[in-house]
């Protein structure tokens, strides 16, 4: 299963990750929670609706603000948060429960 995995994973050209790579490139819960927690109430609530899968567009009418203001705070989450892309949120949001309401 992992050489068809590795293979596959070359075709589409993109990097193979086995398990056990991509379990420690993983945050803990523990780690993840503090580092939640430093985040506004503001802050979560556009973290909160990425991992629900909003859009740029679709938080920004909720939340009532521009896009440009979405991408700014989804920018500054992700460097609290300790993260470089909007999909590791997601993943890890995810992952341990957040942006559940």
């Amino acid at each position: 299963r992992e050489l068809i995995a590795m293979r596959d994973a070359v075709r589409r050209r993109n990097g193979y990750k086995s398990d056990a790579v991509r379990k420690a490139m993983s945050m803990s819960q523990s780690d993840l929670d503090g580092r939640y927690e430093l985040l506004t109430p503001r802050l979560r609530q556009y973290v909160d609706y990425t991992i629900q899968g909003d859009s740029v567009k679709e938080i920004s009418c909720k939340l009532a603000v521009k896009e440009a203001t979405v991408t700014s705070m989804r920018k500054k989450a992700l460097r609290i948060l300790g993260m470089r892309h909007a999909s590791e949120m997601i993943r890890e949001g995810t992952l341990y429960g957040y942006g559940l309401k």
